[in-house]
This record gives C-alpha cells, sequence and structure tokens, in this order.
C-alpha cells in the first residue's frame, strides 16, 4: 500500500515527469551523468516494468509509457552505454514499452530500431 501510495504521489505531476525526463534526455545526448541516468532507468523500472508496474496507478502507467516511448531514439542510445547496468535498465524499459504500449508505439519503436541498428 506504501509502495503505491509513493508512486501516486511522485507520478501525479505530469510537469514533474517531464522535467525528469528533459535532465534524463540531456544526460544521455551529452554522455554525462551515468549516475543520473542509472537512477532515472530504476525510476522507470519500477514504475513501467513488471512485476513492479503492478502497483503503478493505470492512468499514470498509460502517461509516464506514452512520454517515455516519445523519447524512444534516446532509448536506443543507451545500449551503446559502456556500463552494463545502464544497457540493462535500458532493456527493460524498451521491453515495457514494447510490451505494454499500443501497437502504433511497437512500430514506432521496431522502426527505430532499425534506424539505430539495435
Amino acid at each position: 500500500r506504501q509502495e503505491q501510495l509513493n508512486k501516486t504521489s511522485l507520478m501525479s505531476s505530469r510537469k514533474f515527469l517531464e522535467t525528469l525526463l528533459e535532465m534524463f534526455n540531456e544526460n544521455v545526448i551529452h554522455n554525462t551523468g551515468a549516475l543520473v541516468i542509472a537512477a532515472m532507468l530504476d525510476f522507470l523500472t519500477f514504475a513501467l516494468c513488471a512485476p513492479y508496474s503492478e502497483t503503478t496507478d493505470g492512468t499514470q502507467f498509460d502517461s509516464l509509457l506514452e512520454m517515455v516511448a516519445a523519447n524512444g531514439r534516446v532509448i536506443f542510445k543507451l545500449f551503446q552505454h559502456p556500463s552494463m547496468a545502464i544497457i540493462k535498465g535500458a532493456g527493460l524499459v524498451m521491453k515495457a514499452i514494447i510490451e505494454e504500449g499500443d501497437a502504433e508505439i511497437a512500430a514506432k519503436m521496431q522502426d527505430l530500431s532499425l534506424s539505430e541498428g539495435a
């Protein structure tokens, strides 16, 4: 129950999530802040990836999934990171996007994977 309350509190503000994802994207694009990237991937894993996502509110889950999928190219860039922990986290998040997103999101990720060589 406490985990659900914490997730609801953290994910209730779309502006807060957008700010976190902007910071995440900037660090990935500029190859800086590996600890920040790893922490954000942990946050996304606990929000979007099974079995942890079972305690995430459905509306908040869909909203965050859509926001992360909109920046799919950034996630694919992480597959070239030197840290295996970051690569694994990116893989878990990408798996959640493909499995939990609609067909349009899955097709977009497939196109990105081909263009990024992942």
